[in-house]
């Protein structure tokens, strides 16, 4: 396998050259400050209107290859910065690669996976991070930040002066809307706009309620959410923190597939996530990237089967439980009318 450790430094800046003369030909060396970081700030209030306008019109080929194009180039920006830095996580030995711990929400501690992950994960080894619990502006606000430390942050964003990391995501489930008896949608009061159906669980000995979704047929949100580490927001409620949750790997195996497009149709297959496929058509035109490409693709890999392991042993685990909890109260009952 090739390695990045095993190129000098002419191959390296050989490799940055050629990665930044393909931006640059596509403008996508432009730094652009975030159009909706979901941040419940006045400032913000009439981005958030543009970039809801922009995701009503997404559904056209054109502005979904622009879109996917778009997140691209900026993966191949961040590329880039971790070449010329020697910080990247590419560089790790792949001992080292497959107990590091997956990208995460803070906030409900779903993972983050594939070339999401891999951002993350540069930024993480670019500024010396300890946690990989990431969260948006918004999700820091639910979290407990500070109002001055959000504020701090998101003039910083614009100011470009820091650079939070860009996520785009596959939306496989969306909200089950609430209906009153006649079928029609139920509008909340204060938003104008329609309520969802929610749930009540027993949580920390407290009940809570969580919206209901179901599932949908599995397509890319062009919905851009830039995320920063908790570490920014010492702030933050850290008992509010979730940990990743190995729980929420059901749908595990669809997410982590690095060559999923010919699974699709050919009409479907521009709504596809942003995989490793989609950089490698770009950069394996150049055989200077061959040791970049091999070591994206083993780095994405043994972070994935190292998860899938862990979500099939806590399917295994939940199951056995489940099991267990079912014969108990069978047994339970049936001495119960044997003692009667």
């Amino acid at each position: 396998m090739n390695n990045l450790n095993n190129l000098s430094d002419e191959q390296i800046n050989g490799m940055i050259d050629y990665l930044q003369n393909i931006l640059m030909e596509r403008g996508g060396l432009k730094q652009e400050p975030p159009q909706n970081s979901n941040y419940s700030h006045n400032l913000e209030e009439t981005n958030a209107q543009r970039t809801q306008a922009t995701q009503e019109n997404s559904e056209s080929k054109e502005a979904l290859l622009k879109a996917k194009s778009g997140q691209i180039n900026y993966v191949k920006t961040r590329i880039i910065q971790g070449l010329k830095e020697k910080n990247s996580p590419f560089w790790d030995k792949l001992e080292i690669v497959a107990n590091k711990e997956r990208g995460h929400n803070a906030l409900n501690g779903e993972p983050y996976c594939n070339l999401n992950d891999m951002l993350l994960d540069m930024e993480k080894n670019r500024l010396g991070f300890q946690s990989n619990a990431w969260v948006s502006l918004e999700e820091a606000k639910m979290l407990g930040a500070s109002k001055e430390e959000r504020d701090a942050i998101f003039k910083a964003t614009q100011n470009k002066e820091i650079s939070p990391v860009r996520l785009m995501f596959i939306k496989n489930k969306e909200p089950v809307p609430l209906v009153d008896n006649n079928g029609e949608l139920v509008i909340d009061k204060n938003t104008k706009k329609p309520k969802h159906k929610q749930f009540a669980v027993i949580e920390n000995g407290q009940k809570v309620f969580k919206p209901a979704y179901r599932d949908i047929e599995p397509q890319v949100q062009f919905k851009f959410v830039y995320n920063y580490n908790i570490e920014m927001f010492p702030s933050i409620n850290k008992e509010k923190i979730k940990p990743l949750n190995l729980d929420k790997l059901s749908n595990y195996a669809y997410k982590t597939r690095l060559f999923h497009q010919k699974d699709y149709s050919q009409e479907k297959r521009d709504k596809t996530n942003i995989i490793y496929e989609d950089l490698h058509k770009d950069l394996s035109l150049d055989n200077r990237n061959e040791a970049l490409l091999e070591r994206m693709r083993s780095y994405t890999l043994l972070k994935n089967e190292k998860y899938n392991q862990l979500a099939n042993e806590t399917k295994q685990q939940t199951q056995t439980r489940s099991q267990s909890q079912s014969y108990y109260q069978k047994k339970n009952k049936a001495s119960s009318g044997i003692e009667r």
